[in-house]
């Protein structure tokens, strides 16, 4: 992991889908030097993320992320990460509501497969 010379992408007060239970500086954290870290494997030069690049990328496909908190925390990243070249509004990116669509759609998927005698993962389109 290492430093970010362009500066961060992002900051609590700068995308509104960071949730208050992760916001560090309101939990007391005072150092801002991890707000430039960023992710860089050994020998491998990455290109900084570009939103535009990325939303025209999977603009009219389905992206989904599978997984557990981890993966939630890699929503919200990337929400943030493309809120200044896409705004979205606060109902938009609220992540309880997102949650709760995925855990119905889980929901009504396992159900499916229950009746048919299926496998899990065909009815969401991934």
């Amino acid at each position: 992991m290492g430093a970010d010379l362009h500066g961060s992408r992002y900051t609590n007060s700068s995308c509104t889908s960071i949730p208050n239970s992760k916001n560090c500086f309101r939990h007391g954290r005072s150092d801002r030097y991890f707000l430039n870290w960023r992710w860089k494997p050994d020998k491998c030069v990455l290109p900084r993320f570009d939103p535009k690049t990325f939303l025209e990328f999977v603009k009219g496909k389905k992206l989904g992320f599978i997984g557990d908190s981890v993966a939630r925390n890699h929503v919200e990243s990337l929400l943030c990460s493309s809120q200044r070249t896409c705004p979205l509004s606060e109902s938009a990116i609220n992540m309880s509501g997102l949650e709760w669509v995925l855990r119905s759609l889980q929901m009504e998927e396992i159900e499916k497969a229950r009746k048919k005698g299926g496998k899990l993962g065909k009815g969401l389109g991934f």
